[in-house]
């Protein structure tokens, strides 16, 4: 599950998993965690996904000039 937590710094974004923890009865005893943070992973893709909308869109207009210059 992702998590966005507000700072002063800005928001971050963790990426949380939830585990049982069984005692040697095997009952659920408590439930352990493990969080990362991966803000800078999404900004990374966000910044990707952006670059590739540009270059899909100059891809187009390209092709639309060419297009237009012959007929």
């Amino acid at each position: 599950m992702e998590v966005t937590i507000p700072k002063r710094s800005g928001p971050r974004t963790v990426l949380v998993v939830k585990f049982p923890v069984y005692d040697n009865a095997g009952n659920i005893a408590s439930v352990g965690a493990i969080l990362a943070d991966i803000t800078d992973q999404k900004r990374a893709e966000s910044h990707l996904a952006q670059s590739q909308r540009m270059e899909a869109l100059g891809q187009l207009t390209g092709g639309i000039a060419h297009t237009s210059t012959i007929c």
